[in-house]
């Protein structure tokens, strides 16, 4: 199953400091509650787990992160 995440919102910093985070999966990953990245395949492929608990229930995935494309002009990856 392929998961596509879109989201935009505002950040409290300047988009060259936000822009050089969001390149760094291993950092993304720390910013999500339950996520982490278990295993670096090479720059653009890697493998991660996201652990969730909800009140009694606990729900765990793990998965592939590809990134397919990074475009520093228009800041898309």
């Amino acid at each position: 199953m392929k998961v596509r995440l879109e989201r935009s919102f505002p950040l409290p910093g300047s988009a060259d400091t936000a822009w050089a985070l969001l390149q760094d999966i291993d950092a993304v990953a720390a910013c999500m509650p339950g996520a982490k990245i278990t295993e670096r395949i090479d720059e653009r492929h890697f493998k991660g787990t996201v652990a969730v608990k909800f009140g009694p229930a606990s729900m765990g995935f793990r998965g592939d992160v590809e990134v397919l494309a990074i475009d520093a002009a228009t800041r898309t990856l």
